[in-house]
């Protein structure tokens, strides 16, 4: 069975579900061992992303999942933004070292001022780059 995004009108296969599924668990699992101690930015930002794929994964495991689109979407781009605050985590070895360790991150000026995780890990890209 298969059904359409309502954000793209992309059907959405069963072997797409299930890779979802493979990754949401490895995220989920990562984000539980990088956060553990991690600073308040940190831990905000992938606790959040991690709430958005919980979502999708508790419906994957159970006997009939719903398999809502737009879960999988929101699953998709939180898996995205994860992927990018981790990037720079890797890049930028000052960064990392502040976002893992104790206290209110890297950026506290930032992180206390954006509430919405895309612009907060994009105004981290801006001024790590700086853009």
């Amino acid at each position: 069975m298969s059904l359409e995004s309502p954000n793209n009108k992309k059907t959405i296969t069963e072997a797409e579900w299930g890779q979802l599924k493979q990754d949401s668990q490895y995220y989920v699992d990562l984000i539980r061992s990088k956060s553990e101690g991690a600073s308040r930015s940190c831990t905000h930002i992938l606790n959040n992303l991690g709430l958005a794929i919980s979502y999708i994964l508790y419906d994957l495991n159970q006997k009939s999942p719903l398999k809502d689109p737009e879960l999988y979407q929101n699953a998709i781009d939180a898996i995205s933004d994860i992927k990018k605050y981790l990037k720079l985590l890797e890049e930028f070895p000052d960064f990392a070292e502040k976002e893992l360790g104790p206290g209110y991150g890297c950026f506290p000026e930032i992180s206390t001022k954006v509430a919405k995780i895309k612009e907060m890990i994009g105004a981290y890209e801006k001024k790590l780059r700086k853009i």
